[in-house]
């Protein structure tokens, strides 16, 4: 696995929009940027666009 920072542009359930930053550690990009959206959703926020530029190794403990 490798870390991605991810950055979704998002909308709130008020309409304000705005945008949010987050490590991911998935397989590749397209890992990240899905599993980036799916937790965004399930809070409740609209995903506009997401970014994701790798980086680095993933630090998390196993």
């Amino acid at each position: 696995m490798r870390k991605w920072n991810t950055t979704a542009t998002v909308t709130n359930q008020q309409g304000d929009t705005g945008t949010a930053t987050t490590p991911v550690c998935a397989d590749d990009p397209q890992a990240a940027t899905t599993g980036i959206a799916n937790k965004l959703q399930s809070e409740g926020y609209k995903v506009d666009h997401v970014v994701v530029k790798p980086a680095g190794p993933c630090d998390h403990q196993h």
